[in-house]
């Protein structure tokens, strides 16, 4: 048996750009992710879901097929 895909996988902030991929290369975190979202790339912030679906258009996933980690 060959290795086991690995998901596609996204971050996904309402925080700047620079902020969130700063703090991603400081915990070794940015190299492996398919995408970065971050507030510059949508239209609304939380609580729309603007966010999380420029997301899923680069990660070209339907959302049914997607799973969302929410922190706060």
């Amino acid at each position: 048996m060959g290795p086991v895909p690995r998901p596609a996988t996204a971050v996904v902030s309402g925080a700047g750009r620079e902020w969130v991929t700063g703090h991603l290369s400081r915990a070794g975190l940015r190299t492996g992710l398919a995408a970065v979202v971050c507030r510059e790339d949508a239209r609304a912030g939380q609580p729309a879901p603007d966010l999380y679906l420029a997301a899923l258009a680069r990660l070209r996933v339907d959302a049914g097929a997607a799973v969302a980690v929410e922190t706060r």
